[in-house]
């Protein structure tokens, strides 16, 4: 008895803190309670209703109909109540002041991520058990796939636990009330939304399970856990960036994650091109990656050019490997120069592609550049504009506001100043703001946006390039002082030329 006493006092020493924290706290709290209850009240309402509606209707087989509902209710919850419930929690620690009480403890970072994920994950298969019972029970209505089911429901927990991971990274951006507020209901709609999205493709999946059985469904589905892989991954290194030391190394985790998907999404292009050989298609998905890089590349572009002190004593001491490393190591420009080269790999790549398999037609160079240029232009201009501001975490979130409004503001000031002077031109977004209009007239061989283009990028690309230059030199100087440090601390460690019997020469 004693030994199992000691056993289970060292595994509890072993749980994580935080995720004992925040179970106490959700299945004490109200939000937890008031969801829970309501979610199970809404499902048992639902399914007696659909059944009796069957029943009056005197038909048979009221199985889908009964999945659907029930359903319906588990993905309000766990896409719905869960994430926003891991927001919440996440954002606790600015509001209530407990973050520096978390600091003193001394757990790292990604304990304190893990902490909260694993606790939003174990509501969300509590979610699941409760309404286990009812799915089960509607599989004795008849009239239900079970494959389908099994998808579907798989599906929506690989999706809840994902979105949970991506509110912890969400809410970890700002500390600003205000800023806060507005991520809550932009979290909050595109939850609503998503929930909904899964609601119409689990009765699309429901009443034709036989799409499930298609030769392109294990392709999708592999496409689909690969983003929500890459959308958490992202998203806990962000979380844990936003709560480590300002001095300490939060960037290149992040990069190498990014790197990383690029690589995913180039062996995915080179999938589908094998199997269809359809040049539009790899044209359409290679814009499709450049425009997504812009998204982490908005956290890397922003921060300050500067190495910071505990990341400079780690900077390989070769120079050629320090030279590799710069892309992916913390600094704005750095960031600027990580996306020249990932674009460069995702060009290459894509001509690559086009070029092992023959096809009906070449890879057009046009739109792809235009998208390039459009993306080095949304990343490039807060950069730019906010590298004094970066020093301050309220600075680079300005700067990081700054990429929406680059991509919101073209598209929508020409409209209304055509719906002003009578341009129906203007009015229809046809205009080179929009870059759907832009690519469209590229791929149809007209070059002139591209010119327009092409002369901005090149001009940014001028003025952010002594940055650049500044972003590499300072890390070989960091490499040449941890070379010139390692050879000093060398030379003091030899003993004096008396106790060698080494004679000085004259």
């Amino acid at each position: 008895m004693a030994i199992a006493g000691r056993a289970f006092g060292a595994a509890g020493d072993r749980i994580n803190p935080v995720l004992v924290k925040e179970i106490r706290q959700a299945l004490r709290g109200r939000y937890f309670k008031i969801t829970f209850a309501f979610t199970l009240v809404a499902a048992t309402l639902i399914g007696l209703f659909v059944i009796l509606a069957q029943v009056a209707e005197g038909s048979s087989g009221s199985g889908r109909n009964f999945f659907l509902a029930i359903y319906a209710c588990l993905a309000v919850a766990v896409l719905g109540f869960v994430p926003l419930s891991a927001f919440l929690s996440m954002g606790a620690e600015w509001e209530e002041g407990t973050y520096d009480l978390l600091v003193l403890s001394d757990l790292k970072p990604r304990r304190i991520v893990r902490g909260k994920y694993l606790a939003a994950a174990i509501q969300t298969l509590l979610h699941f058990s409760t309404f286990g019972p009812f799915l089960v029970f509607s599989f004795f209505l008849r009239e239900i796939d079970l494959f389908a089911v099994g998808t579907i429901l798989g599906g929506t927990l690989a999706l809840s636990l994902t979105l949970s991971l991506f509110a912890l990274g969400v809410s970890s951006l700002t500390r600003i009330r205000f800023l806060r507020a507005v991520l809550t209901i932009l979290l909050a709609v595109s939850l609503v939304i998503l929930a909904g999205l899964s609601i119409g493709m689990a009765a699309n999946f429901t009443f034709r399970p036989y799409t499930l059985r298609s030769t392109d469904f294990p392709a999708t589905a592999g496409v689909f856990l690969t983003i929500l892989a890459g959308v958490a991954a992202f998203a806990h290194a962000v979380a844990c960036a936003r709560l480590a030391h300002p001095e300490e190394n939060r960037s290149t985790g992040a990069r190498a994650l990014t790197a990383t998907a690029v690589l995913l999404g180039l062996s995915w292009l080179t999938f589908f091109f094998v199997r269809t050989r359809g040049v539009n298609r790899l044209e359409g998905m290679t814009i499709l990656l450049l425009f997504a890089l812009v998204v982490p590349m908005l956290f890397f572009v922003t921060e300050p050019d500067e190495l910071g002190r505990r990341v400079r004593p780690r900077v390989p001491r070769r120079g050629a490997l320090a030279l590799l490393a710069a892309p992916f190591l913390p600094g704005g420009a750095r960031g600027l120069l990580l996306f020249l080269v990932l674009a460069a790999v995702v060009m290459g790549g894509a001509e690559a592609i086009s070029a092992s398999r023959s096809a009906m037609r070449s890879l057009p160079h046009g739109p792809i550049l235009g998208a390039l240029c459009y993306a080095f232009l949304y990343l490039s201009i807060p950069s730019l504009l906010g590298r004094r501001a970066a020093h301050t975490a309220k600075g680079r979130t300005i700067a990081r506001l700054g990429v929406p409004v680059l991509v919101t503001v073209p598209i929508l000031v020409p409209t209304l100043v055509g719906f002003f002077v009578g341009n129906r031109r203007w009015i229809e977004f046809e205009h080179i703001g929009f870059p759907i209009w832009t690519l469209e007239r590229l791929d149809r061989g007209d070059e002139g946006p591209l010119v327009f283009l092409g002369s901005a990028a090149l001009l940014l690309a001028a003025l952010n390039l002594p940055r650049l230059v500044a972003g590499v030199r300072e890390v070989l100087e960091a490499s040449r002082d941890r070379r010139a440090g390692r050879a000093r601390t060398a030379e003091a460690a030899l003993p004096p030329a008396e106790e060698t019997g080494a004679v000085a020469e004259p």
